[in-house]
């Protein structure tokens, strides 16, 4: 299992990821003990955000939302200096460019991490001017591209400060990216000059599915790489 954020297959390079989890940190996780995530080196931006989305108040306490984004961020954190939570609208919803979005959070706490994202991710390292243009390439109508590009589940940056985007997914539930989240990807490699990253987690015991499963996600993400 890649346990550091530098040896990721890249998409680019016609690879996923595949990253082993066991039964009990999955059945952990959805009885609401997300101690994987918060006794781990992962970004506090990321335990944070994902503390609070867990929260026992909350309907997604005792569920399995959001264990592939604490897992990964888990495993890879030793290796990683900089990490964000970074599933926001930011690719294509205008608010995210001037850093009004976070004006529009009900959610005061959800509202002061998006304003923390949008200081020290999107401006300190994107920029007001290189956001605005990677939205309107983003929105350009071009056939057969979605017209709504998603951003991945995270952002680390890595020793060296690279920033890597990684998209997760688990196979265990027929988990698949969707067009949106592939063009987000392309995007993000194309004019960030960023490695981006599609990862599949798998429960142990289970068989892992050969290469062959994920080459329609690979066609479709080389195709919008020409297109955006």
């Amino acid at each position: 299992m890649v346990t550091e954020l530098k040896r990721l297959k890249k998409l680019s390079d016609g690879e996923v990821n595949m990253m082993e989890y066991f039964g009990y940190e999955e059945d952990q996780w959805k009885d609401g003990n997300i101690s994987m995530l918060t006794s781990s080196l992962a970004p506090e931006f990321i335990k944070a955000i994902i503390k609070h989305k867990k929260r026992k108040e909350s309907y997604r306490h005792l569920s399995l939302w959001y264990f592939g984004e604490a897992f990964v961020a888990s495993k890879l954190a030793p290796s990683v200096k900089e990490g964000w939570f970074c599933s926001f609208k930011w690719l294509h919803d205008p608010t995210w460019i001037n850093g009004k979005n976070p004006d529009r959070e009900k959610d005061k706490v959800i509202a002061d991490l998006k304003r923390q994202f949008y200081n020290e991710a999107l401006m300190k390292y994107i920029g007001e001017d290189k956001l605005r243009d990677l939205q309107n390439i983003g929105k350009m109508e071009q056939k057969g591209m979605p017209s709504k590009p998603k951003a991945p589940d995270l952002w680390l940056i890595d020793k060296n400060g690279k920033s890597h985007f990684i998209e997760i997914k688990r196979l265990e539930v027929g988990d698949k990216p969707s067009d949106e989240q592939l063009v987000g990807l392309a995007l993000i490699e194309k004019y960030l000059k960023c490695p981006v990253h599609l990862l599949f987690l798998y429960r142990a015991g289970k068989n892992i599915p050969d290469g062959e499963r994920f080459d329609n996600y690979l066609k479709k993400f080389e195709k919008f790489k020409t297109l955006v």
